[in-house]
């Protein structure tokens, strides 16, 4: 009879945590497609006022991203634990950049 329960709990922490890899799958795809949005929107506002450079930092956070979201799930599918610095800095690195390039546009 206990190993019944057991069994019965081992099968709801194995759907359990497989609901949770879904849910962080989910969280990643909603964060690389902000990611790319966001990419979309410098390019395109960059190529409306001829700004090559303000379009080449679009197309660097559009490939970044994409980079990220690969890993990420690419680990999510072999069920590894996500231990990587870089991609927890993405977001400030991509800050950074935006100011970077907001400094230039105004020294200009």
């Amino acid at each position: 009879m206990i190993f019944f329960f057991l069994n019965i709990i081992l099968i709801i922490m194995s759907q359990n945590n497989d609901y949770v890899i879904a849910n962080t799958k989910m969280a990643n795809q909603r964060t690389y497609l902000a990611y790319v949005r966001t990419g979309f929107v410098i390019a395109g506002v960059a190529g409306v006022f001829k700004k090559n450079w303000i379009a080449f930092f679009g197309i660097v956070m559009i490939i970044g991203s994409t980079f990220q979201y690969y890993l990420i799930n690419h680990d999510l599918n072999e069920k590894k634990n996500i231990t990587n610095d870089l991609f927890d800095n993405m977001a400030i690195l991509y800050v950074l950049l935006s100011v970077g390039v907001l400094y230039i546009q105004m020294k200009k």
